[in-house]
């Protein structure tokens, strides 16, 4: 467990602040025909961000987030990181890469305290451009550009999103990224758009797709408990600001906290709206007596696209959760995983 993973633990258990993130624009430069984000091209203003900061730096939150949208695109972007990270926070860049340059990662590596998590749409140039409608040179430009960021000290991890046509490629991507130290992490959860448009699931791989990478999955994410188990710490320990200013539980998650130009995020995390989500944001008892539960990764605001109910329970997510378990049964019992 890194030191980003370790702080936030921490803070969960004691209830206190300690992440934000940052809806930098909700504008993209890619369109995956997967992604479940509306987008629109008004970027975080100087003034909102400044805010936003300082408000920050009051609640003594510790983990700043960089989201959109993809928030390289924003003109600002490198003014902002820098901003965050001289006033001694962690920053986390969530980003798809193909914006990064040379220039602009040197212009960062002084700081030791960023990371960027790359999600990597593909396995070669061609799915790449299947999925993201990019042109395939961006792929190429950002698989030479991966190895250097861990060279200049600068914390790297990837997500692989498995998908129909990214399965059968992902275990040599796979062995490509950790042969260079970089950490991948597959992710095979798929979202509704955010206005409840199902069809990024039409993307979701079957069983025998999904066997073929299963060997590479890490743990599940929800631990086991007893008695009302909290999702997640959207609300709590966590939460996001729009790029409009707008305070919520979650980028994912919009229920309306307040406003960063009117409410602290103390006001925002005590508030009654507040108390009356993270009350309502919690594993559901059908879930935790569910046979999958222990492989179930299960996200609250994603769930909630269309419905606007957190313990909402997609078929889709189930099905993950049940090919999880079934893969991870069938190794232990092969030849092979006795």
């Amino acid at each position: 467990m890194r030191i980003w993973e370790k702080y936030r633990t921490l803070a969960m258990a004691q209830k206190e602040l300690s992440s934000v993130d940052l809806e930098l624009t909700r504008w993209c430069n890619l369109s995956c025909v997967h992604c479940y984000k509306l987008r629109t091209p008004e970027p975080m203003s100087e003034t909102v961000f400044n805010r936003a900061l300082q408000a920050i730096e009051k609640s003594g939150a510790m983990l700043v987030g960089f989201n959109g949208g993809e928030p390289l695109s924003h003109p600002l972007f490198l003014t902002f990181a820098k901003r965050v990270l001289e006033s001694g926070r962690l920053l986390t860049v969530v980003t798809n890469g193909t914006l990064l340059t040379q220039e602009l990662l040197e212009a960062l590596s002084p700081y030791r305290g960023i990371r960027f998590q790359i999600s990597l749409y593909g396995t070669d140039r061609h799915s790449f451009h299947a999925l993201t409608q990019g042109p395939p040179h961006l792929w190429d430009s950002l698989m030479e550009l991966l190895p250097t960021i861990p060279r200049l000290g600068l914390h790297l991890e990837t997500v692989l999103l498995v998908l129909k046509e990214t399965a059968a490629g992902l275990p040599r991507l796979y062995a490509q990224l950790d042969s260079w130290g970089v950490n991948p992490f597959l992710n095979p959860v798929l979202f509704p758009r955010e206005d409840g448009d199902p069809a990024p699931l039409a993307h979701q791989v079957t069983q025998k797709e999904f066997d073929t990478i299963s060997h590479l999955l890490e743990s599940a994410a929800y631990p086991q408990c007893e008695g009302t188990c909290r999702a997640c710490g959207a609300g709590a320990s966590s939460l996001a600001i729009s790029h409009r200013g707008e305070l919520f539980p979650c980028l994912l998650l919009p229920r309306h906290l307040g406003n960063i130009g009117v409410d602290s995020l103390k006001d925002a995390i005590q508030s009654s709206e507040s108390v009356e989500f993270t009350s309502a944001n919690c594993v559901p008892a059908r879930c935790m007596s569910c046979d999958w539960y222990a492989d179930c990764v299960r996200c609250p605001g994603g769930a909630s696209f269309g419905t606007q109910d957190v313990q909402t329970i997609p078929p889709n997510v189930c099905e993950i959760a049940k090919m999880r378990t079934l893969s991870r049964r069938h190794a232990r019992s092969s030849p092979e995983g006795q």
